[in-house]
This record gives structure tokens, sequence and C-alpha cells, in this order.
């Protein structure tokens, strides 16, 4: 079991359920609010291009590196998780889906492991700014959101991933936690006694 409890929003009695929920978990936003659109809000408060261009270390990326990397990474896995994951077989019986959700929320925001971030997903001011990667992440995350409330079966496929099979659920679990484990990153940054006060 997490440390914290993962924050399922939109549990209200009476609520409609839908066939992707988990028990006592809602797969609406499945925390996208308290995951992912922290991520991008994080940043949005840099304070200017100085803040949003300061980085805190060499082989580091700015905060608005990092916002454009979230941004970025929301079109790419759900791209992943509608081309790939949810044309894949399915997966072995007797699966341990509730391990494998809960690793997936442990590791990924976990930033003692660092990663290389995949060539499309490099920081190349794709979005113009700051500004620009946070309106692209939100309404990319409007766009992973309606795609929750319109998909069926997402447990039923299975693929490989960096952490082993996961399924349709458990990538939407994944998109949750990179923005997570970027968000972090931001934090990281700003807590640099060289980033530039406003």
């Amino acid at each position: 079991m997490l440390g914290t409890p993962f924050p399922y929003p939109n549990e209200e009695k009476g609520a409609k359920k839908n066939e992707n929920q988990v028990p006592g978990r809602s797969v609406d936003r499945v925390a996208l609010d308290g995951r992912c659109s922290n991520g991008a809000g994080t940043g949005s408060d840099a304070g200017g291009e100085r803040q949003g261009a300061a980085i805190s270390g060499p082989d580091r990326w700015s905060v608005a590196q990092v916002m454009e990397h979230i941004a970025a990474a929301e079109d790419f896995i759900r791209g992943m998780l509608k081309e790939k994951v949810m044309m894949a077989p399915a997966g072995d019986a007797g699966r341990d889906v509730k391990k494998t959700d809960e690793a997936v929320l442990m590791m990924v925001p976990d930033r003692t492991t660092k990663a290389q971030a995949p060539e499309p997903l490099v920081p190349s001011n794709r979005f113009g700014s700051p500004d620009g990667s946070l309106k692209h992440f939100v309404e990319s995350r409007a766009t992973t959101e309606d795609f929750l409330k319109t998909t069926t079966g997402l447990r039923d496929h299975v693929t490989e991933s960096p952490l082993g099979k996961l399924d349709g659920y458990e990538f939407v679990l994944f998109i949750a936690a990179h923005s997570e484990r970027h968000t972090k990153q931001i934090n990281e940054v700003k807590a640099d006694p060289n980033f530039p006060k406003k």
C-alpha cells in the first residue's frame, strides 16, 4: 500500500460508475487533478522569464523546459495508450493489477532514479513559452479526461512498458505519476539557492 492515500476525486455517493473503475477508485480523473494539473500549475507561478529559464546545474532542465516536457508527455503517453495499448491482447489471467497499480504510483514519481527522456519529449520550445506549455497541457489534459470518460476496457489490454507489462488503466496512472515526477523536478529547481527571486 502507498504511504499516503492516492486521491480519487469524483467519488460521490450515487455517482455513475463505469467499467473502468476499480473498487474504491474513480477512473474518470484518476487523480489527474491531484497528480498532474499541479505539474503545470507549479511552473506557471515561476515569475517571469528569468525564473522560467533558470537552470540549477549542468544536465538539468529549467522550469520552462520541464513544463514543456510535461505538456508534450501528456500527448505522447496518451497516444501510446490509444494506438498501442488499446490494440494489444489481454494480459495473463490472474495478473495482480492492484500490485502493478501501486508500483506505477510509487516508482514513476520517485526522483531517486533518473531517466533520460525519449527524443520526442526533449524540450525544444515547441509551445513557444511557458504560458504556451501551460495552455497546451490544460487542453491535452481535457483530451485525456474525455478519453477516460468515453473509453471502455482499459483493463482488457496489456503491453510492455519501461515498468514491465501494463494495462490501459495503468498507463493512465503512468500519465498522472509522470506529471507528479516532474512537478517534483520543478520544485527541485525552484528550491535551488541560486534560483532567481522575482
